[in-house]
Parts: C-alpha cells; sequence; structure tokens
C-alpha cells in the first residue's frame, strides 16, 4: 500500500516547521522525569503566584523553584530520575511539604499541595510517592536501580529488555528477533548493518531501564519491537560506590538431562567450566560540591571452558578450550556551571579478547580461530534552561564497534586452512576469516516550549531534529586466499578467492513534533507526528537506497479521579523501522569476488569452473518503509501499599514490509509423496501427495527489493501488571501477557531487514517457501508470566531475597522434509502447517539470597551472595530437528541447567 498523499504534504509541513525554528532540534530518548501538581488552600481555591521548590541528592546545583500560574499550577521538567523533597509556599500559608517522591525517567507525576492559613502550623506534612503518570498516553516499563541492584542477572544492559513484561527470547510484540534498539543516556549503541545491539556496559552502571514501546509519541521512532533505554549513574555530593567479585566454580553446575537417551545426554551435556570470574567496581562523587560531580567505573571479567563437543571425551591437559577476557571502563562527569545550563558526557570502552572460539576435538591446534572485539562509546549532553517555559538540549554521541575473528596475528596473511572431508578434520590454519567495523554518530538538539491560553489550557511542546550518519565496513573470505578440502589427508578440491566486502554509508534525518495538550483540567492529549528521511549509498555509487517515513500519532490520557491515582489511555500511532544497510548493500558491484573452484591433479590444482554470489537484484524506486500500526487501550490504577496495577488490549499490524521478489524466474509445479516422520517411504507413517516447483532456468533470478504482495504479520495481545517500586522493604514487578501473531511471513531474526522469510531465496522469491508459511509464528509464545522482587528483611541484621520466575508456552514448529533436489533450491520444505506442533513449556525461578551486614561504622553494608539459576532445575527443548528423518523431533537445543553463583559486595 503506498503512502497517502496527504501523509506526504504533512512531512514537508513538518519539514518546513522545523526551519523555522532558530537551531537544530533533537528527539529526546527519555532521559528526564517531569512534576506538576496544583497548590490549593484550604477551601480549595487556587494559589497563583505561590513557590514550589524541589530538592535531591540527584539535583546537581541549587534546588529548583518554580512560582504557581494563574490556575495554580506548578511544573518541573527535566529533573534527573531519583528522590525529591517538593514544597510549596505561600505568603500567609503554612508550607506544604511532600517528602520522598521518587522520579523515575520518562515519566511525569502529579503532586498537589495544599496550604493552610498561618499560623495552624508550621508546616504540612504528606507521605508517599505517586505511581501513575496521568498525562501520558503510553505507559513504559521501568527496571529501577533498587531492581537491577538485587536481582540475579547477566551483566549486561542488552540482556535486561528481557525483563519488560511481553518481551520474550529477545521478542517484543510481535516483533521481529532482537530488532529492540538499545540506547545509553540517548545514544544509539545498535550497529547499521541489521539494527542490533553491540554495545555491553556493565548492569551495575545503570541507573534505571526504561523499555519503550506501546504508546510510545513523536519523541521515539525507529523500531517496530521496543527501545531499552538504559540512564547511567552519576555522582552526587556525597561519595558513594560498590565492589565486588562473583564466581562460578567448575563444579557449580547441575544436569537436567536425565530424560534423555544416553546419546543425546552426551549431546547436550553441560559446559564443562574451566574458570569464570567477574569483577567489577565503581565510584562517585563531587569535584566541585554542587556544581561538578564525576562517576567512573571498571570490570574485569574471565570466562574459560571446555565446549560441549568434548563431551565423553576424557580431559587432556594440552586439549584446546575457549579462554575470554573482557575489560570495560566508564567515565562521566555532570556539570552544572550556572542555574540554567547542565552539562554531562561519558566514554565508555569494552574490550574482549577470546582464543578457542572453534575449539573442538577434530579441531588442530593450529587451526583454532580467536575473537578480537575493541568498542567505544561517547554522549555529550547540554541542557539550556532558557527560561521558565523554554528549554532547550543539545546532544552529541556515537559509538565504534570492531570484531574480528579468525586466525591468530601471526597468522592472518596464511598459510591456508584445511578440511578433510572424511575424518571432519580441520588442520593447518583456520579456514576464513571475518573482519566488522560499524560507526554511527548523531548529533541534534530538541525544544521544548511550554505555553497557556486565556481559556486556561495548556501545551507542553517538544520539537527536534536528529542527524545519524553511519559507516559500516564487513569483509569475509579465505585465510591466505583459498580454502582448501582435502579427503582422507590427500588434496582433493580448492576454492580460491571469493572474498566478500561490504562497505554501505547511510544518513537518516529525523524531525517530529510532539504536543502535550491539555484540554480540560484532567484531560491530555498527545498529539504528535514524526518524519524520518533515508539514504544509502555504497563506494561505487553515493546514492543507492532513498525513502521516507510519516509516523503520525494520537492519544488521550484521561485523570479519572481527583487524587491522579486513575488514568485511562488510548493511542494510536505508526512506528516505522530502523534504517539498516542490508536494504542495499549488495548494490556494490565491487562487494563480491568471484571463486574458482579447483581439482587436485598430482600436486597441481586445476580450475574446474567458477561462481560468484554477488546479488542481482534491482531496488523498487517506489518502496515503502515498513512500519507497525499500533492500537492500544488500558486503564491503570494506583491502590494502597504503594502498588500500581495496569491492564491494557493492544492491536499491532505491520505494514509495508521490505523484502525481495522474484520478477523474472518460471516454477514449475511436480508432485511429491510426503514420506512421514520416517523419510522413508513406503512405510505405515507416509503422507499424502504434495506439490513442490521445480527451477529448470539455470540463469540468476531476476531479484528486486520492493514491498511483496500479500506480506502481511498481525499481533494481538492482553496484559495485566501488578508494580510496587521505590520501598524500602520490597519491590516487585509481576506480569500476565497473552498474545497471538500470525502473519505470511515469519519473524524470526532480520526479517525487518530484507533477510531470512524475505530474504533472496525467502517466501515472495521461492514459492517452496511459501508452503505452509502462513499462519502463527514460531516466535509468538501465547502465555508469559513474569515475576521480578527483591524483599528485605531485617532479621540477622540483614537479609535479601531476590528473584526473576519466568513462564512461557513453549514454541510451535512443523514438520518438513528434505532430498528433494537442487532445483527447489532450498534443503527442505514443510508438508505441516506452521505451528502445528509445541514444545514444552518453559518456567524458570532464579533466585538470590544475600546476607548483609555493616562491619564497621561509616563503612558502608558488606554483602555475601548466592544465586541459584534455574531453581527448579527444569530440562525441556528449546528447538527441535523438524526435518523428517532418524533425528526427527530430536532436541537440537536444551535449556541451560541448575548453575550456582556466588559473591561478595561492598556499597558505600
Amino acid at each position: 500500500m503506498k503512502r497517502p498523499r496527504l501523509a506526504r504534504h504533512a512531512a514537508r509541513l513538518l519539514v518546513v516547521a522545523a526551519m523555522l525554528i532558530p537551531t537544530v532540534i533533537r528527539a529526546q530518548r527519555g532521559q528526564d522525569a517531569g512534576l506538576v501538581g496544583t497548590l490549593r488552600d484550604a477551601t480549595g481555591a487556587v494559589l497563583p503566584g505561590a513557590s514550589v521548590t524541589v530538592r535531591s541528592p540527584r539535583l546537581i546545583g541549587a534546588p529548583r523553584a518554580v512560582a504557581t500560574d494563574r490556575r495554580g499550577v506548578y511544573r518541573f521538567l527535566f529533573l534527573p530520575p531519583g528522590d525529591y523533597d517538593v514544597v510549596g509556599e505561600q505568603a500567609g500559608f503554612t508550607s506544604a511539604e511532600r517528602p520522598g517522591v521518587t522520579l523515575v525517567a520518562g515519566l511525569t507525576f502529579t503532586v498537589d499541595l495544599t496550604l493552610d492559613l498561618a499560623p495552624l502550623a508550621s508546616v504540612v506534612r504528606v507521605t508517599g510517592s505517586p505511581m501513575v503518570d496521568v498525562h501520558s498516553s503510553a505507559g513504559p516499563a521501568l527496571v529501577d536501580r533498587q531492581l537491577l541492584e538485587n536481582l540475579p542477572l547477566s551483566r549486561t544492559v542488552a540482556d535486561a529488555v528481557g525483563l519488560a513484561p511481553g518481551v520474550v527470547r529477545d521478542v517484543a510484540f510481535g516483533g521481529s528477533v532482537r530488532s529492540n534498539p538499545l540506547s545509553l543516556d540517548g545514544t544509539n549503541g545498535n550497529e547499521p548493518g541489521w539494527g542490533t545491539p553491540t554495545v555491553a556496559p556493565n548492569l551495575n552502571w545503570v541507573e534505571e531501564i526504561q523499555v519503550v514501546s506501546l504508546g510510545a509519541d513523536a519523541r521515539y521512532g525507529e523500531y517496530t519491537g521496543a527501545v531499552e533505554n538504559a540512564i547511567t549513574r552519576s555522582g552526587s555530593n556525597r561519595f558513594s560506590g560498590l565492589i565486588d567479585y562473583l564466581v562460578t566454580r567448575p563444579s557449580w553446575t547441575g544436569n537436567n538431562r536425565g530424560s534423555l537417551s544416553p546419546l543425546l545426554q552426551e549431546r547436550f551435556r553441560p559446559l564443562e567450566i574451566i574458570r569464570r570470574w567477574d569483577s567489577d567496581m565503581h565510584l562517585g562523587g563531587p569535584l566541585l560540591r554542587d556544581r561538578m560531580w564525576f562517576f567512573a567505573g571498571a570490570e574485569e571479567y574471565r570466562d574459560g571452558f571446555r565446549p560441549a563437543s568434548f563431551s565423553g571425551l576424557p580431559r587432556t591437559a594440552g586439549e584446546p578450550k575457549y579462554d575470554a577476557s573482557e575489560h570495560k571502563q566508564i567515565a562521566k562527569i555532570t556539570a552544572a556551571p550556572s542555574a540554567r545550563l547542565h552539562l554531562e558526557g561519558y566514554y565508555a570502552h569494552d574490550s574482549q579478547d577470546a582464543t578457542g572460539i572453534n575449539a573442538a576435538p577434530l579441531v588442530r591446534p593450529e587451526a583454532q580461530a580467536v575473537l578480537i572485539r575493541p568498542e567505544t562509546m561517547w554522549n555529550a549532553r547540554l541542557l539550556w534552561t532558557m527560561s521558565s517555559r523554554a528549554f532547550l538540549e543539545l546532544r552529541h554521541g556515537g559509538h565504534n564497534a570492531s570484531r574480528f575473528t579468525g586466525p591468530s596475528e601471526d597468522r592472518r596473511g596464511g598459510p591456508a586452512g584445511h578440511y578433510d572431508q572424511l575424518t571432519g578434520v580441520y588442520s593447518v590454519n583456520a579456514l576464513s576469516y571475518g573482519q566488522f567495523l560499524s560507526r554511527p554518530i548523531a548529533t541534534g538538539a530538541h525544544l521544548t516550549l511550554l505555553s497557556q491560553a486565556a481559556n486556561g489550557l495548556s501545551h507542553e511542546i517538544r520539537t527536534g531534529f536528529e542527524y545519524e550518519h553511519s559507516r559500516l565496513y564487513q569483509a569475509e573470505g579465505p585465510v591466505g586466499g583459498v580454502e582448501y578440502f582435502d579427503f582422507d589427508g590427500r588434496p582433493d578440491t580448492a576454492y580460491i578467492g571469493g572474498d566478500r566486502i561490504y562497505r554501505p554509508t547511510h544518513d537518516r534525518k529525523t524531525l517530529y513534533l510532539q504536543d502535550g495538550w491539555s484540554v480540560a483540567p484532567r484531560m491530555t492529549l498527545n498529539v504528535g507526528l514524526r518524519a524520518g528521511f533515508y539514504g544509502g549509498g555504497v563506494p561505487t555509487r553515493e546514492s543507492v537506497f532513498g525513502a521516507h517515513s510519516v509516523s503520525p500519532r494520537l492519544g488521550a490520557a484521561w485523570d479519572v479521579t481527583d487524587d491522579h491515582r486513575t488514568v485511562i489511555r488510548a493511542h494510536y500511532g505508526q512506528y516505522h523501522d530502523e534504517m539498516v544497510t542490508s536494504f542495499y548493500d549488495f548494490m556494490d558491484p565491487l562487494s563480491q569476488a568471484p571463486t574458482i573452484v579447483a581439482q587436485a591433479v598430482g600436486t597441481e590444482f586445476v580450475p574446474i569452473g567458477q561462481f560468484g554470489s554477488t546479488i542481482s537484484a534491482t531496488i523498487d524506486p517506489a518502496l515503502d518503509y515498513s512500519y507497525v500500526e499500533e492500537y492500544v487501550l488500558g486503564v491503570e490504577r494506583e491502590f494502597r501499599w504503594g502498588v500500581s496495577g495496569r491492564a491494557q488490549v493492544i492491536r499491532r499490524d505491520f505494514q509495508d514490509s521490505i523484502g525481495f521478489i522474484d520478477t523474472g524466474t518460471v516454477w514449475q509445479p511436480a508432485e511429491r509423496i510426503d514420506p512421514g516422520p520416517d523419510g522413508r517411504l513406503g512405510t505405515a507413517d507416509d503422507g499424502g501427495p504434495f506439490t513442490v516447483f521445480l527451477n529448470l532456468d539455470a540463469a540468476p533470478a531476476a531479484l528486486r527489493l520492493t514491498n511483496p504482495t500479500g506480506a502481511y504479520r498481525r499481533y494481538r495481545g492482553l496484559q495485566f501488571a501488578l508494580n510496587r517500586r521505590h520501598a524500602d522493604d520490597v519491590d516487585f514487578q509481576l506480569s500476565y501477557t497473552w498474545s497471538h501473531t500470525v502473519g505470511s511471513y515469519n519473524n524470526a531474526f532480520s526479517s525487518n531487514a530484507a533477510n531470512n522469510d524475505l530474504s533472496t531465496n525467502g517466501v515472495f522469491v521461492n514459492p517452496n517457501r511459501a508452503l505452509n508459511a502462513e499462519g502463527r509464528t514460531p516466535q509468538d509464545f501465547t502465555h508469559e508470566v513474569k515475576g521480578l522482587w527483591t524483599y528485605r528483611l531485617s532479621v540477622w541484621g540483614g537479609l535479601n531475597v531476590s528473584g526473576v520466575y519466568r513462564y512461557q508456552s513453549g514454541r510451535t514448529w512443523a514438520r518438513s522434509i528434505g532430498g528433494l533436489g537442487p532445483q527447489i533450491r532450498l534443503g527442505s520444505v514443510f508438508v505441516e502447517p506452521r505451528a502445528t506442533r509445541h514444545m514444552p513449556a518453559v518456567h524458570t525461578l532464579d533466585l538470590r539470597l544475600e546476607k548483609t551486614f555493616k562491619p564497621a561504622p561509616g563503612l558502608g553494608t558488606v554483602g555475601v551472595f548466592a544465586d541459584v539459576f534455574n531453581v527448579g532445575n527444569q530440562g525441556v527443548p528449546l528447538g527441535m530437528t523438524n526435518t523428517s528423518g532418524p533425528n526427527f523431533g530430536v532436541p537440537n537445543s536444551w535449556q541451560e541447567p541448575r548453575s550456582l553463583r556466588a559473591g561478595v559486595r561492598m556499597l558505600f
């Protein structure tokens, strides 16, 4: 479906509006919190001109103060997340104070204050922290510091997106696997090739994680799954920090393979850990009190294990093993040169070195490969309070991600590697290498304006622009220029050349306009429009890809009651996919060199053929950019004891999917007989006839990248969630999500980047791929229950009990058959409708028990803890061999068994 002409005109109007703004504007990533409210006297009359002050250890510089407007309303924007004391004052009245108000990123809480006539009391205090944002039609998932610090989790930020309700195995609300961009303080942490996260900062350096998806306004875009925004910690006016050490010993891993056959128990034998430990420290504090703070951290990680392919073999002293080390550092400065000007910036570095990444019994020591992965990330931010009603934010950030896999440094030029086709032995050197370099850089700003009409209606207008430029270098090929395939120790075949080098660039310009329009005292309309302009090039052609997107957003939030504890939300929006270079990198005719096939004749190799893997394809000039159309209706209510509950209905329709079609190949239908699950014809389980399609044309397919007709995916969901945050003794999130995703193509990894079912041999190119492909997707989990909690008991000087519980419906799968010949250009085809079969459900409990004590006054708190993963030691398949034959129905991946990790930490 082509974009309507009205939307195209709207995009042009948005560009013109942005050009009228006197500076460059950027989309905000929800790093800050907001606070609003009304001051009244004891009779309920509003108090215009009253003073409201907020104080917090997280607030650098002096406390902030504003005056109420003629409706008695005050508003604070761009407050860092944290605990605040709110004080309202007016001459002739007592002061009103609300201590301990906890603000979280991306939300605006409402705190009303009532002032009594003096001298009834000097100060009136009301306790409690709000839990519900009654001004926004969005409800992001939040994981706060208390949970992050106490849950038994992996140590990297990207994995934390799975803590959000509705996100299962990197799939969010019907989106593609791993189509969940990660930002660190608003800086893009993803590579431009497929749009997946590459950065891995330590979780202890994060103050809060915000997972934005449903109902997000026009400030958010370039995703069709969910956006994970991690907010780094900052210093304060007091020194504080953490030192910890975690270790897993070789004997601390269980075995949950008892239900399998002896052969499969060996295949899925748990890793034999040789060493695994992690140590982290960070420190924050003042450089200049109230003016400049610092935060710095460092991490050292070691991981060594005997790969599963050695299972059943006796251990030898010199056998190959996987051995890795990783070093991470971060440094951040937060400064307030004046009351109106705030600055902050960080620099983070991550370096990983690993040997034996392909270690196996049949890989000789000289043929082992290494992994080298250095990465840096940086961000600078300026916030200028131009007036009490105007705020300007400027940002600049980016990251360099590099990765090399292949032989060690002294063997990268050769000799060439060998593989014996009879014995399976790799020798002489690693067969191939891979090199990757990604450099996205973004610059921009955003402007926020507050206005109030004569009739009392108010507007919070945010407008922005961002420019991002990305470069990608990706090379892979044979070591020494050739790959040798031997047979029983004798030369047989050589593949010469065939290096593939991709060097695409892309430019993205994004503009948005968002209005939070208070149309009534308790009704807010969120109206927005976002536009993106995309261009891509390759070295031989500066401009090979161009597209644009227009994303309207319309939402409403009704503050149902005067106490601001209940809100009803409704939202409609369009969200376009992230810009990726895989849409056009194949357009460089020099990217892929031909491969020469040579046959051994005596001691010489004689060329016998040549093939090239360059894609022969064009790009539809009328291609529309892919997006998801979303409808959300929900209610959220704050109950007693700081608990809030949310229920919402979700509908998401994925439109204008981008993929390849075949414009010229003629496929000939042919009938085949289904040999049944055993893969043998003439047995009792044989099925009936079915039709496949043969390609008798030796010429390459005439491919085109476009919006394939009939490509669709639909998600329907229902979600319930309970939250309790910021409590001294207990913090939890409980949720249940029901989902149903169907489509004509799968939402597996990179399906939103013209790959997988939308690839050059996908559903709309090869009709054999389309057989039984329509239906419920394998990346859909009907029922998901998730619980996160941390609970502190005061017994024995302090005991923390924290955990993560997950229940997920088992994946669906269906049977396929292979051995149908090269003319179908596919290894196997489905003979059962998608989602015919189901794997068992997964339910796991990860638990942390921590004993805390204070060694001496002023030395902080020491905790000794144990993390137990998969407490119940459940063992179920996570993947299944679905091709008919002797291995049909045999698991090809298995849930990890119970394991123990011990640690000690000191917080001060």
